[in-house]
Parts: structure tokens; C-alpha cells; sequence
């Protein structure tokens, strides 16, 4: 959590063998606002705590799509343990073909499944009723 563990991050920045692209969110947002991925340290904007971590290189992809899924738990108990899972669930897709290139890290239709920020995509009426299929 930034800006309390910069320093056990930047331990881990140092040592990565590779270039690695890295993913910020903020720790008290939702509906994807305020996530950005870095490739540099050049690029980190810390003006409230964010979550950072090493972004996915090789995801499960649909179709070439990120995608989330969620289900619905609840737990009434944990001594014993008991929790009932929904039997439907949500799936959330990317609207624009997912890529790890560096060029890439800023189009957030195809790093972010969030419904809120791909409702704006201007390739989401060409992929809206194909990708998951």
C-alpha cells in the first residue's frame, strides 16, 4: 500500500529481472476510477494510498479478452465453516483485444473489465453481442 510501503516496493522495483508493467488502483475507489498501469517508475503518481502490484503478463483470455468473473458467497458461519454459493454469477468483459505491449497500457477497454469504464468504448457495439462466445 502506497505511500506506507514505498519502500518495501521499490525493494521489489530494484530486483525484477525483467521490465515488468505494474497496476495502481486506488484503495478507496471503485467502479475502476483512478487505476492506471505503469512500466516506469518515471510514471508513479501517488497523490492518495494505492494498491500496487505486478500486473499479469499472460492472463486467461477469451477470445483474446480479459475477463472477470464474479460469484456470490455468503458465509453464515466459520466455526464450522458453512457458505452457500449463488448458482448464477456475472461475467465481465474487456471490450478491446487484450496486450501486454508497453504501448498498450494505457487503453483501459482492454486492461479493465469494469462495466462503468467499457460502457464508453468505441469498439463496444462491434464486440457487444461476440466476445464470450
Amino acid at each position: 500500500l502506497l505511500p506506507n510501503e514505498y519502500v518495501a516496493f521499490m525493494r521489489e522495483y530494484a530486483e525484477q529481472k525483467e521490465p515488468s508493467i505494474w497496476i495502481c488502483k486506488p484503495s478507496d475507489s471503485s467502479r475502476g476510477r483512478g487505476i492506471f498501469l505503469i512500466s516506469d517508475m518515471s510514471q508513479l503518481i501517488y497523490d492518495q494510498q494505492y494498491v500496487i502490484q505486478q500486473y499479469i503478463k499472460t492472463p486467461l483470455l477469451i477470445a483474446g479478452f480479459k475477463f472477470d468473473i464474479r460469484m456470490y458467497v455468503m458465509i453464515t458461519s466459520f466455526h464450522p465453516m458453512r457458505a452457500y454459493i449463488f448458482k448464477e454469477g456475472l461475467v465481465r468483459f474487456a471490450t478491446d483485444k487484450y496486450s501486454y505491449d508497453e504501448g498498450s497500457i494505457t487503453n483501459v477497454y482492454a486492461h479493465l473489465t469494469n462495466s462503468s469504464i467499457n460502457k464508453y468504448s468505441p469498439s463496444l457495439e462491434q464486440h457487444k453481442e461476440t466476445v464470450g462466445t
